[in-house]
């Protein structure tokens, strides 16, 4: 019986730094995805007025 207790507490353990490794996985992964688009929306900004600034240098 007190090993099964044991073996209970461990896989409880388990499961729990399991949940807790995949919460952690997915803030990484929302936060590199925050970046990269915050990232991209000034790339695209950028392009945008260089484009504005060729058209007026062409006239």
């Amino acid at each position: 019986k007190r090993i099964d207790e044991v073996d209970d507490r461990i896989t409880d353990g388990l499961q729990s730094m399991k949940e807790q490794l995949k919460e952690d996985v997915w803030d990484t992964i929302d936060s590199s995805k925050n970046k990269l688009t915050e990232k991209d929306d000034a790339l695209e900004a950028m392009v945008t007025t260089l484009k504005e600034e060729t058209n007026k240098l062409k006239g």
